[in-house]
């Protein structure tokens, strides 16, 4: 029972840390390729702001990448022993992270409702092209990466619960 859940929350990690990487991969190709085509103050800004998150994006999704496997396979040889690593350094990761997205999410939240502010006042504002095109890349990463971690805390608090149960905490 526990073995599946462990495995399907790792499986959902590493497909969800792929799917950082390519949209970030894809925004930064986009926005690369806008500037490439159009190079207009616009586009310029748009490339910042795409290829600045997209590239922070790839990186965090292959380094959430990486680190999954020796985790799921750290939790799964634990099943079988004394469960010390689930309980000392599983659990508490856990908690850990769900209290890190808490934080992320806000945050996010906040990048996203400022973005717009700025890009409201910007319309009133001509020749300030670049610095609309930046806020609006910006604005859709906090808009995705927000959707993404609201996702990611449903994942975590189901995983939390299922270990809760397992460990008798």
């Amino acid at each position: 029972m526990i073995r599946d859940k462990i495995q399907s929350y790792y499986r959902t990690e590493r497909i969800s840390s792929l799917v950082l990487a390519f949209v970030g991969a894809i925004s930064s190709t986009i926005g690369l390729a806008l500037y490439i085509i159009n190079k207009t103050e616009m586009s310029l800004g748009l490339m910042l702001g795409l290829c600045l998150v997209g590239s922070y994006q790839i990186i965090v999704g292959l380094v959430r990448l990486f680190r999954s496997r020796p985790r799921y396979k750290n939790a799964i040889l634990d099943i079988d022993q004394n469960q010390q690593y689930l309980l000392k350094t599983e659990y508490p990761r856990i908690i850990r992270k769900e209290n890190l997205i808490n934080k992320m999410r806000r945050i996010e939240l906040n990048s996203v409702v400022i973005s717009l502010f700025v890009l409201a006042i910007l319309f009133f504002f001509p020749k300030q092209d670049y610095l609309m095109g930046t806020v609006a890349g910006f604005c859709f990463h906090a808009g995705f990466l927000l959707s993404f971690d609201l996702f990611s805390q449903f994942r975590i608090q189901e995983y939390r619960r299922q270990l809760k149960k397992f460990l008798k905490i």
